[in-house]
């Protein structure tokens, strides 16, 4: 057992008794094979997915059709040498209760594999099983002490037809590593399934980079963080449309897609002939579009950067978390020109790989944003799974892989996917309690119409550019602004005498169970006037008003026009300094 990084009480901050209940609570000595700390975006993951046990945060499912002669067996086996191959997969986390949190490797972990055969069921009842399966298995959750927090569904449709569900947690690995993964499987289902020894090259185990996190410089990237975060302080919000109060869910998250009409070759060539990288143009488009939404010249979003270190050898063939989540600040000068200013969006971004191994929470702390809130409320990803996965399937020549979606959600409000294969697909996931879905599809279409522009032409000044389109400018300019309606003139009190005397037993106020007729309201406003009138109230008298919200409140106010004077509004929340000074202030001439 490995367990050099974590049985130092002065290197991890954990005596030996913790150690040793920690590893008893799994199984333990002759169980563990190594043990060390969790990364920082390790640690984050957990803490969302214990606060939020019910919400599906961070799990990745993937789902995809295999289609020809499939050796079942093999294929489980297969899977089965996959977690005996990679440390992550028998990984528990564990020590939630202590200063340090671990990740445990097991000498074993056993993998749940189920099989359905569905073959007897019409069509429509087998896609009505899959969805419930699919939904079923999102929202199952896993116990992050014990390995491996993934699971596997195999489903046989027809005779040469299957669907397999492929579930687990990020907490394990990122994007990149789902097709190292799957390369492993459909390598050793070919050998296996010949009733051959699979012959795997050996991996490098995901503890080396945990190690080179430790040993990178914080203090360099400290420095970084605190001058390019300077002067912000509350994070980049859209402020959107929210659904509506008879929406129902059954997630929290929900994901709208499309295709963007500006070609792939289009976008590439453009990029090609301007040293650009497509990256580039997509968080140019999104921060464009954020600060149209703001109204602000200066946004900041998140953008996922891979993590892998290059100086790591072998590190892109290993298995593990290495994706980090950071944050991109970009300025939007209305005069400069869209060329120049993506040459700059692409300066901040290699800035941003230069320090990809900074830990989110620290660069939180290193920010002028207030503890406790979040640095940004959206991200930008580009997503390669389809294409990666389809090429590790053609390992085989008798399956055909096919219909692959996965499915992932992250704890901010917005996550744009952007994924590059023939054509440029666009996903959109939101949290669909705060926005509604109309109001992200017009999103969706205007991130695109800003994409298009930007290459359209890169000469324009960035203040030409604009998210609407012919119609929408007309919605906004023309629509909006036809506000003319026939107002009834006369004062407002004086109207409300009127509806006063055409229904005076109409209900005028209603506050919890109780209600004021029009004729009430008018005749206690008709008291307090008078009483008023006495007291030397009259045109150029301004009357304070300090009341919480009752009839009263209402019936100070109407009283104190009928006497033809001016209320001040005073909240009894303010202090009573603030109170003092509104009141001499009212008074000044």
């Amino acid at each position: 057992m490995n367990m050099h990084s974590s049985r130092n009480k002065g290197q991890s901050g954990i005596g030996q008794q913790d150690l040793d209940r920690l590893i008893a609570s799994i199984g333990g000595p002759r169980q563990v094979e190594d043990i060390y700390p969790l990364s920082l975006m390790q640690q984050g993951m957990l803490f969302h997915s214990l606060y939020e046990p019910d919400s599906a945060v961070y799990v990745i499912s993937l789902a995809c059709r295999l289609q020809g002669d499939l050796d079942v067996d093999a294929f489980e086996q297969a899977w089965r040498m996959a977690v005996a191959r990679h440390a992550v997969l028998r990984t528990a986390f564990v020590g939630q209760d202590l200063a340090v949190q671990l990740q445990v490797v097991l000498r074993e972990a056993v993998l749940p594999f189920a099989r359905e055969d569905w073959r007897g069921l019409a069509l429509a009842e087998q896609e009505r099983r899959l969805a419930d399966l699919q939904q079923a298995e999102r929202l199952r959750g896993f116990y992050f002490a014990r390995p491996p927090l993934m699971r596997l569904a195999l489903v046989r449709t027809g005779e040469r037809d299957y669907r397999l569900l492929w579930n687990s947690h990020h907490i394990l690995f990122d994007g990149w590593s789902i097709p190292l993964l799957l390369d492993d499987v459909f390598n050793a289902y070919v050998a296996l399934s010949r009733r051959e020894v699979p012959q795997l090259s050996p991996v490098r185990p995901f503890r080396d980079y945990i190690g080179w996190l430790q040993r990178q410089d914080m203090q360099t990237a400290e420095a970084y963080w605190r001058k390019r975060l300077a002067g912000f302080e509350a994070p980049t919000s859209l402020v959107l449309q929210r659904p509506g109060s008879d929406t129902t869910r059954s997630e929290r998250y929900a994901e709208q897609s499309r295709v963007l009409k500006t070609a792939l070759t289009v976008l590439e060539g453009f990029a090609r002939q301007h040293k650009l990288t497509i990256n580039t143009l997509v968080q140019g488009a999104w921060a464009l579009l954020l600060g149209r939404y703001c109204d602000s010249d200066n946004v900041v979003f998140g953008v996922t950067v891979s993590g892998r270190p290059a100086e790591l050898p072998d590190v892109e063939r290993t298995v593990g978390l290495f994706v980090n989540t950071l944050p991109l600040r970009v300025a939007l000068p209305g005069r400069t020109t869209v060329l120049d200013w993506l040459r700059d969006v692409q300066v901040r971004q290699t800035e941003v790989l230069e320090h990809q191994y900074s830990p989110l929470p620290l660069v939180q702390r290193w920010s002028e944003v207030a503890d406790g809130t979040p640095l940004f409320e959206s991200i930008v990803a580009f997503e390669n799974y389809p294409t990666e996965i389809s090429a590790a399937a053609e390992l085989t020549q008798a399956l055909r892989i096919s219909d692959i979606h996965t499915l992932e959600r992250t704890n901010y409000p917005l996550t744009l996917q952007v994924i590059l294969e023939q054509s440029v697909s666009m996903n959109l996931i939101y949290d669909a309690e705060r926005f509604a879905a109309l109001a992200v599809e017009r999103l969706l279409g205007q991130f695109a119409r800003l994409l298009g522009e930007i290459v359209a032409d890169p000469a324009r000044p960035l203040s030409a550019l604009s998210p609407l389109g012919e119609d929408e400018r007309h919605q906004v300019v023309s629509a909006f602004n036809a506000t003319a309606v026939n107002t009834p003139h006369g004062l407002l009190h004086a109207r409300f005498v009127a509806q006063a005397a055409r229904t005076p037993e109409k209900i005028a106020l209603r506050f919890e169970d109780a209600t004021l007729t029009y004729d009430e309201l008018d005749r206690r406003a008709n008291q307090l006037a008078h009483h008023l009138q006495q007291l030397g109230v009259g045109p150029d008298v301004v009357v304070g008003v300090l009341a919480e919200r009752s009839f009263e409140m209402v019936v100070a106010l109407f009283g104190i026009l009928k006497a033809g004077g001016a209320y001040l509004p005073l909240d009894p929340g303010y202090p009573a300094e603030r109170l003092a000074y509104m009141l001499d202030d009212a008074k000044a001439p």
